[in-house]
């Protein structure tokens, strides 16, 4: 079975090289490429928009990655045709045009417009996993599932409050209380922080605020190193500017620069298990920073049990 590649970043990947798959899902794979060569995803969903670091696939109903392929299975790129040791499954890059991926543009506003109403359709369309729990009243879960909600209930207020007083060396500490957190290949912590990072470059309005926002960010690339393989590559790939497109798009929603505000907070939620809301969560706390009242908000949200209100208080 040929699959072929509609779009892959640019550069990516090289002529030859070999490697390895390094997790599967029904419809994407990630594999890990030798020779120094950045992790890539191949994307099969059809509906993700683009990732950083990722190859769309032309989508086939029929298709598992799971059925197929098995993690650790060697992979060798050779002619721009990709093979998978043990499996039926090739993929051809020949035909595949790169995208450029160029840094998705930041205009910085004094205020969100859109803040408000995408905040109120996040907390009603919220997927009740990851750190959006946190937004249940009295939640009880799995132990790990409330560890999340504790986690998030007592780290991210003062970690908002840190970011607006310029405070750098509080909010790196809240930050390293939330890499890493929570189960998969992408933790929720480190997707809120995916986010975080672009909602602090969109609410950049001051040199001061951008100079602060660029040192935040490349303190979390230095605390993704703990974390997991492909979390570390996003991370990295947002420090860069690049981020997935239904994310980008949700922004220039908030910032009132397209008027779907509906559909691109019901598609950036879409995203993986948690990892959409997570980071829509990640990125309205970021883009909330600067503005009181939309902090206050979030933090009166999070204070959702009388103990949790108590030690935030």
């Amino acid at each position: 079975m040929r699959l072929s590649v509609i779009d892959l970043p640019e550069g990516q990947p090289p002529a030859a090289v070999d490697g390895a798959v390094h997790s599967v899902f029904a419809r994407v794979m990630n594999l890990s490429l030798g020779h120094g060569c950045n992790a890539l995803a191949l994307d099969a969903r059809g509906t993700s928009g683009t990732l950083p670091g990722s190859a769309r696939l032309e989508v086939l109903a029929v298709i598992d990655f799971t059925r197929e392929v098995q993690p650790g299975a060697r992979i060798a790129l050779r002619g721009g045709v990709l093979r998978i040791s043990g499996s039926r499954i090739s993929v051809d890059f020949r035909g595949g045009e790169c995208r450029p991926d160029v840094p998705a543009p930041q205009f910085p506003t004094t205020f969100p417009i859109n803040w408000e109403p995408v905040w109120d359709g996040f907390i009603d369309q919220r997927r009740r996993t990851g750190l959006a729990n946190a937004f249940t009243p009295s939640f009880t879960g799995s132990t790990i599932e409330n560890a999340l909600v504790r986690r998030s209930r007592l780290v991210i207020p003062p970690l908002l409050r840190s970011v607006a007083a310029g405070d750098g060396a509080r909010a790196q500490t809240s930050l390293a209380r939330l890499i890493g957190v929570g189960p998969g290949l992408t933790p929720s912590g480190d997707d809120f922080i995916t986010g975080l990072i672009l909602g602090l470059q969109r609410a950049a309005c001051t040199r001061k605020q951008r100079q602060f926002a660029d040192e935040l960010t490349q303190h979390c690339v230095a605390l993704a190193r703990s974390s997991t393989d492909i979390s570390r590559q996003y991370i990295a790939h947002a420090a860069a500017g690049w981020f997935a497109s239904t994310l980008t798009q949700l922004a220039d929603a908030i910032d009132g620069r397209r008027r779907d505000i509906n559909a691109t907070l019901s598609n950036a939620l879409a995203l993986g298990h948690s990892s959409g809301s997570d980071t829509v969560f990640g990125l309205l706390a970021g883009m909330a920073c600067s503005t009181p009242q939309l902090r206050d908000r979030i933090v009166a949200a999070l204070a959702a049990d009388p103990i949790t209100e108590e030690l935030l208080s």
